[in-house]
């Protein structure tokens, strides 16, 4: 009789230690099938440096929360939450994520060669991101017209600045608001009237200032002055 308990009591002991492995639950786990209420969002949103009351609308929050998990997938972290808040809160509220921040990023990473590694406080890549993803018109407030169509705005806009007027990614990352400035009204006429004039001057000089300003006094400087010392003068 000890003989054959022998055999099953290791037997025994051996499923003890390997056991089989279970199937797997029919249910996802309970982390999964929590929905956080309004007010917990409100307090993450907030923990973020975002400002979220939780009297807001749930499908506000939620919105919000969308935005701040998409930032995540790029790569952001904590720390760059009160930053972006602080600099364009609209981001948060009324953007519509496929129509203005994706785009913005997108476009960012695939023309001008931009990665989450660039994007960090100080860096012109980031200037760029967030004065389009804000100012997209140049200086209007309903940002989400300007990305009803990218191929229409973002994409001619950069070509030009390097096929037409031989310009570099260097040149939008220290003044992103050329993307703000209308092609046909302000961007071409101007290039092609200082290019007849043999002129090279940044994008910065090129588009702020008044018409007059530009056709009549600064003009004059540059062919005075000398190309060089005007820019140095007028241009920076």
């Amino acid at each position: 009789m000890p003989l054959l308990l022998q055999p099953l009591h290791n037997q025994t002991i051996s499923s003890s230690h390997n056991p089989k492995p279970k199937s797997p639950s029919p249910h996802p786990p309970l982390l999964l099938r929590f929905r956080p209420s309004d007010r917990q969002i409100a307090q993450h949103l907030n923990t973020l440096g975002i400002r979220a009351s939780p009297s807001s609308s749930s499908e506000s929050l939620h919105w919000m929360l969308s935005v701040v998990n998409y930032f995540e997938s790029k790569g952001f972290s904590n720390i760059h939450f009160p930053r972006l808040f602080h600099l364009c809160p609209q981001m948060f509220s009324s953007a519509d994520l496929n129509r203005t921040i994706a785009p913005v990023f997108s476009f960012l990473i695939s023309e001008l060669g931009a990665s989450t590694e660039h994007l960090d406080l100080g860096s012109g890549f980031w200037r760029a991101w967030v004065f389009l993803t804000r100012n997209p018109l140049g200086f209007a407030d309903d940002f989400r017209l300007f990305f009803d169509s990218e191929e229409n705005n973002l994409r001619p806009k950069f070509e030009y600045l390097l096929y037409e007027m031989g310009g570099s990614v260097e040149e939008v990352k220290r003044f992103p608001q050329y993307f703000g400035f209308c092609l046909k009204k302000r961007i071409v006429p101007r290039h092609l009237h200082l290019k007849q004039r043999n002129i090279r001057p940044s994008l910065k000089w090129m588009l702020m200032p008044g018409d007059k300003v530009l056709w009549q006094v600064e003009i004059e400087l540059l062919e005075q002055l000398g190309y060089d010392f005007a820019i140095l003068s007028f241009l920076s």
